[in-house]
């Protein structure tokens, strides 16, 4: 199972209609390296492949998920509790508490994939009593209230559905609003004296999306989070991703807040990378709204975030990502005014990437299209390429190094 492209669809399900129409994109009729044939490329363009097979969250999720199905809550709570408190976190979207989390979720998140909750209301409420017998034997223990939370705004959202909210039914409201107040009966005895836990910080988080304020109670929750837990990629990502116009804020709000949480951990490991990770809802959903971003400061936050990562994959994913937009021509019209802007900060973004930590092609990345990645370089250092220098990355690290032989 690949959890991290699945947590990561359920996070965006809002937005997968809108995802999948600017995701075609075309190659930008002025690029002459997409018709150049895998002889020439290899000739000009050194560089190894590798293939990913497993996500290394895997088997975080999978233990999690074992330890719940033998009902051995106090272990795995326990094993919760030790990832929280040292934030500890391997590559990836999350910290391991989270992977934790859901892994501890994952049946009834199983059964939701392949049936509505109509249809699956014995199950469900099967579920919902084992985590709640079990957070009740301990009142005291946050994580276990926290897993009880969140299987309860699963089953809420489920029954709310992915439309927009004049299209969900009153009986709909009704049975997401059960939920919704059952999980915060779970999580008020961790909250009213003040949140001091990033799992409750979380589950808070996404309640409070949906209580009707404007978002005023996320966005106090979020500050909150931040203070506890200000290395956490998935916290940027969830609460810039509802700062957005269709939600609680604004682009400008949005820019705001993402350079806000930069500049607190700017001299950290961490540098700018949360200014990267908050805007990650106009990457994923919106590009055309890039246009409102310090272009300087977004791909010295892309390096950072690049940098966190020790290993090909999340290089490779951010320069195929980059590259459809800076080649695209299916996000704007030509004559847009942000249009040149756009691709000039995706051509940037993917330049910085190549040179700094692209030392591989994953394949399973690119889908198995290592002449797809080969072009892309060869576009970004055009000038290089048809002067015939060779592009070798041999060293874990771009060098252009020599003519190549006539």
């Amino acid at each position: 199972m690949n959890i991290l492209r699945i947590f990561v669809g359920i996070l965006l399900l809002p937005v997968f209609a809108a995802y999948a129409i600017i995701a075609v994109f075309r190659m930008h009729k002025d690029d002459p390296f997409k018709d150049m044939d895998r002889a020439q490329v290899d000739a000009l363009v050194k560089i190894s492949t590798i293939e990913s097979t497993e996500d290394p969250h895997d088997a975080i999720t999978e233990r999690a998920r074992a330890l719940a199905d033998a009902g051995e809550w106090q272990a795995l709570s326990a094993e919760i509790h030790v990832a929280e408190r040292s934030l500890q976190a391997s590559s990836g979207p999350m910290r391991d508490y989270g992977f934790m989390s859901w892994g501890a979720r994952s049946e009834l998140n199983d059964i939701l994939e392949v049936m509505d909750p109509e249809h699956c209301q014995r199950k469900i409420a099967e579920l919902v009593e084992r985590i709640g017998t079990a957070a009740n034997a301990a009142p005291q223990d946050h994580v276990l209230a926290a897993l009880a939370a969140r299987t309860h705004l699963d089953i809420g959202w489920a029954w709310r559905g992915d439309g927009f909210a004049d299209s969900v039914s009153a009986l709909e409201w009704s049975r997401m609003n059960q939920h919704y107040d059952a999980a915060e009966k779970w999580l008020a005895p961790f909250t009213e004296g003040g949140i001091t836990s990033p799992i409750i910080a979380h589950a808070a988080h996404i309640h409070a999306r949906h209580i009707g304020d404007d978002g005023r109670r996320m966005r106090s929750i979020y500050d909150k989070w931040r203070a506890l837990d200000p290395g956490n990629p998935m916290m940027y990502k969830e609460h810039g991703f509802h700062l957005l116009p269709r939600w609680f804020g604004t682009y400008q709000e949005l820019e705001l807040e993402a350079r806000k949480a930069a500049a607190a951990t700017v001299g950290t490991n961490i540098g700018a990378a949360p200014y990267v990770w908050m805007l990650n809802s106009l990457i994923e959903c919106e590009p055309e709204a890039l246009s409102i971003v310090d272009q300087e400061f977004f791909v010295e936050g892309v390096a950072d975030m690049v940098a966190l990562t020790p290993n090909a994959t999340e290089a490779n994913t951010v320069l195929r990502d980059f590259s459809e937009i800076w080649l695209s021509r299916g996000l704007f019209e030509p004559d847009e005014e942000n249009f040149l802007q756009v691709r000039t900060l995706a051509e940037n973004v993917c330049r910085k990437v190549a040179q700094e930590h692209l030392s591989a092609i994953d394949l399973a990345v690119w889908h198995g299209k290592a002449l797809s990645a080969k072009q892309t370089i060869a576009a970004l250092f055009g000038d290089d390429f048809n002067a015939g220098r060779v592009l070798d990355f041999g060293s874990g690290q771009l060098r252009i190094c020599r003519d190549a032989p006539a």
